[in-house]
C-alpha cells in the first residue's frame, strides 16, 4: 500500500507556511523578487503615463525595435506587406513597455527558483542553504528543465485533448445527434484535470530528490488522485477567500489612507500565495515520497522482510531479542504517527515525516 497524506494537516501548514516560509523563501530568492517587483512598478508607471498623456516617447524604445524588427522580418517571410513602423510614439512605448515588464519577470522567476527549493526542503523537514547568494546546483537547475519540458508537454496535450473533442463533437452535430456532443467536452475535462493532477507534485519531487525521475513523480499520486483533488480544491477555495478578502480591505485602504493601498497589498498576496502554495506541494508530495524529517526514505517493505526474516529464524540467538524490539519499536513508531498527524497542528512531525506504512505491518 503506498504511502498517504495528512489532507487537513497540509492545508494549515501550508497558510501558516505562507508567512513562517517567506524569509527562508527570499534568502536565496531575493534577487528574483527584487526584480519582478522593480519591473511590475515600472511597466505600471508607463501605463499611467499613458493614460495621462505625458509618455516619454523613448521609453524601452529599444525593445520596441527589436520586437518590430523580428515582426517585420517574419512578415517579409510570410509575404505579408504588414509592418509596424506606422505605429504612434504611445503604442510603440507600450509595446516596448510590455517586453520589458515580461522579459524581466521570467528573468526573475529564474532568479527565485533557488528560493522555490528551499521552501519545497523545508516543508519536506529537509535542511537548506543557509547561504544569501541566488546559487545554483543540481537540484536548481532540474527545476528549471522540468518546468520548461512541463510547458513544452502540456501544451500540446491540452490541444490534442480539446482538438479531439471539439472533433467529436462536430461529429455529432453533424449526426444531428447534437447533445452527444456533451460526452466528449466532459471526457476532455476529466482527462485534462486528470492530467493536471499527475504533474502538480513533478517540480516538489524534483526539488526534494534534486534528479528528475519524471515517471516516478508522474505517478507519485496515483491512488490518491480524488483525495488530492480535493485537498488541492480546498486549498484553492482557501487561497481565493483570502484574496478576495484582502481585495476588498485593500480597496477600503485606497479610500481612507492612499491609493495604491491596494496594490502594495495585492503584491504582498501574490508573494504569500507562492510560498504557501509551493509549501502545499512539498507537504504533500514528502509525504506521498514517505521522508523522515531527517531526508531519509522510509522502506516499508524492508521493515517487513526484517519481521519475517526473524520470524523464520529458528534457533535465534540472545542479541536477537534487542533486534526484534528495535524492529517492532520502529514499526510502532510509524504507526502511531499514522494515527496521530502530527505533534502540533500545522507543525511538521518530529518523529517522522510524513507518518505513514502500510497497515499490513500490524
Amino acid at each position: 500500500m503506498k504511502p498517504n497524506f495528512f489532507a487537513f494537516d497540509a492545508i494549515a501548514y501550508s497558510i501558516q507556511a505562507g508567512a513562517t516560509h517567506i524569509p527562508t523563501f527570499a534568502r536565496r530568492g531575493w534577487a528574483g523578487i527584487a526584480l519582478v517587483v522593480v519591473s511590475g512598478a515600472f511597466f505600471l508607471t508607463n501605463l499611467v503615463n499613458l493614460a495621462n498623456g505625458f509618455a516619454d516617447p523613448e521609453f524601452a524604445d529599444f525593445f520596441y525595435r527589436a520586437f518590430a524588427e523580428v515582426q517585420n522580418y517574419f512578415n517579409a517571410s510570410a509575404g505579408s506587406t504588414g509592418s509596424y513602423d506606422g505605429l504612434t510614439d504611445e503604442d510603440a512605448q507600450l509595446i516596448g513597455s510590455f517586453f520589458t515588464f515580461y522579459g524581466a519577470y521570467f528573468i526573475g522567476l529564474i532568479l527565485m527558483v533557488p528560493g522555490f527549493v528551499d521552501v519545497y526542503r523545508r516543508s519536506a523537514g529537509l535542511p537548506v542553504s543557509e547561504g544569501s547568494l541566488p546559487t545554483f546546483g543540481a537540484a536548481e537547475w532540474n527545476l528549471i528543465i522540468i518546468y520548461i519540458l512541463l510547458t513544452l508537454l502540456t501544451l500540446p496535450f491540452v490541444l490534442l485533448v480539446g482538438g479531439a473533442a471539439v472533433a467529436l463533437g462536430a461529429l455529432a452535430f453533424m449526426a444531428e445527434v447534437p447533445w452527444l456532443a456533451i460526452f466528449p467536452g466532459i471526457a476532455a475535462l476529466v482527462v485534462m484535470v486528470w492530467f493536471s493532477i499527475r504533474i502538480a507534485l513533478i517540480p516538489a519531487h524534483v526539488a526534494l530528490t534534486g534528479g528528475i525521475s519524471f515517471f516516478e513523480a508522474f505517478t507519485l499520486v496515483q491512488g490518491r488522485a480524488w483525495k488530492f483533488l480535493g485537498t488541492s480544491f480546498l486549498f484553492g477555495a482557501v487561497m481565493g477567500a483570502l484574496t478576495i478578502g484582502v481585495s476588498y480591505f485593500g480597496q477600503g485602504l485606497d479610500f481612507l489612507l492612499f491609493f495604491g493601498s491596494s496594490l502594495i497589498l495585492g503584491t504582498v498576496l501574490s508573494f504569500y500565495r507562492m510560498v504557501a502554495t509551493t509549501a502545499f506541494h512539498g507537504r504533500i508530495a514528502s509525504e506521498l515520497m514517505g521522508l523522515r524529517s531527517d531526508g531519509e526514505l522510509v522502506q516499508a517493505d524492508e521493515l517487513e522482510d526484517d519481521i519475517e526474516d526473524f520470524v523464520e529464524d529458528d534457533e535465534p540467538e540472545a542479541d536477537d531479542d534487542g533486534d526484534l524490539l528495535d524492529i517492532m519499536d520502529e514499526a510502532a513508531s510509524v504507526d502511531t504517527a499514522e494515527e496521530s498527524p502530527s505533534q502540533s497542528f500545522g507543525q511538521p512531525m518530529r518523529r517522522r515525516e510524513p507518518g505513514f506504512v502500510p497497515r499490513r505491518l500490524r
